[in-house]
C-alpha cells in the first residue's frame, strides 16, 4: 500500500509547479545588471544539464532553462495492477491521467521505472530578459511591481543557482547596501521592496552566499 500512494503521490506533483520562489519580496526597478547587453540565446559553453542531487538537476539549452525533477518507483506486478491510474504496457508503464509512457526495467520480481517532472523556468518569453555577467547568468522576470531576478553562476563544473529573494535575503541586503528601496504595500502590510542597483552594487551582489533560495550544482 504505501508504494501504491508513492506512486500517486509523485503523479500528483508532476501536476504541480515546482517549488519555486514565485512571489519574491525582493524585485528591482530594472533589469539587472544594469548597462548590460541582453541576450537573445544562452552560449554553447553553458549549454548541458547540471545536477544539485540524483533527482534535482537543471538543464541549460539554447532558448530555455528547465527544472527536472526526478522520482524513483518500484513495485511488484500485483501491486501496479491494483493502481486504476496506471497499466503496465510491454516495457512501459502507461500513466492513462496523462497519458505519459514511462520505460521500466526489471529487478527480479520488482518492476522499476523513473518519473520526471519539467518546469521550464526561462524561455525568452514575452517580459523575460537575461544577461551575462561575470560568468554568471542573470534571468529577469517582470512582475507587476518590478523585475525578480535569479541567477545561474558557473565555476567550471560547479556552481550555484539561487533566487533573489525572501524577507531574510533583504534583511540580509540591507547589512551589506544602501539599498534605499521602494516599499510596496498592500492593505497595510509590506508586500516588496523594490530596489535600484548600479552595476557595480550587483557585481558585490554576486559575490555573496547564503541566500534562502541558494543551491549548489555540478555537472
Amino acid at each position: 500500500m504505501k508504494k501504491i500512494v508513492l506512486f500517486l503521490v509523485a503523479t500528483s506533483l508532476l501536476s504541480c509547479e515546482s517549488h519555486q520562489l514565485n512571489d519574491s519580496f525582493i524585485l528591482f526597478s530594472e533589469a539587472q545588471p544594469a548597462n548590460v547587453d541582453e541576450i537573445t540565446h544562452f552560449p554553447q559553453k553553458y549549454i548541458g544539464e547540471y545536477s544539485f542531487d540524483a533527482t534535482h538537476k537543471i538543464l541549460v539549452q539554447s532558448k530555455y532553462i528547465i527544472l527536472k525533477d526526478i522520482d524513483s518507483l518500484e513495485m511488484t506486478k500485483k501491486e501496479l495492477d491494483s493502481i486504476k491510474t496506471a497499466e503496465l504496457k510491454g516495457n512501459k508503464v502507461l500513466d492513462k491521467e496523462t497519458g505519459k509512457l514511462y520505460e521500466v526495467r526489471y529487478k527480479g520480481d520488482t518492476i522499476c521505472w523513473e518519473m520526471a517532472n519539467l518546469d521550464t523556468i526561462f524561455s525568452f518569453d514575452e517580459g523575460e530578459v537575461a544577461k551575462l555577467f561575470k560568468q554568471s547568468i542573470i534571468l529577469n522576470k517582470e512582475q507587476e511591481n518590478g523585475v525578480q531576478v535569479s541567477c545561474i553562476n558557473f565555476k567550471g563544473l560547479k556552481g550555484k543557482y539561487f533566487q533573489l529573494g525572501t524577507k531574510k535575503d533583504y534583511n540580509y541586503l540591507k547589512s551589506k547596501f544602501k539599498t534605499n528601496p521602494t516599499i510596496i504595500k498592500e492593505n497595510g502590510d509590506t508586500t516588496n521592496v523594490v530596489l535600484t542597483f548600479s552595476r557595480g552594487d550587483f557585481r558585490r551582489l554576486l559575490r555573496e552566499e547564503g541566500w534562502e533560495f541558494e543551491t549548489s550544482f555540478f555537472k
